[in-house]
């Protein structure tokens, strides 16, 4: 196997820390993160795991929840 099962939460640790950023930002400045070409963190991390909630991959199955 070249990369581990699990490599796709990868991703989903780099948009907590974008959101821990934006959090940040707006308690210290008052800033909002707006955009109108890049969604915010949690909409990103969303449309992520439903990639992975398609059948075709081995996460969903007993087998690969199990072992």
């Amino acid at each position: 196997m070249f990369v581990e099962e699990y490599t796709y939460l990868a991703p989903m640790m780099y948009m907590d820390f974008f959101s821990l950023y934006y959090y940040t930002d707006y308690i210290l400045y008052g800033t909002v993160y707006n955009s109108r070409t890049h969604p915010v963190p949690q909409e990103r991390k969303d449309a992520l795991f439903s990639i992975v909630d398609g059948d075709i991959y081995q996460l969903d199955t007993d087998e690969g929840n199990y072992e």
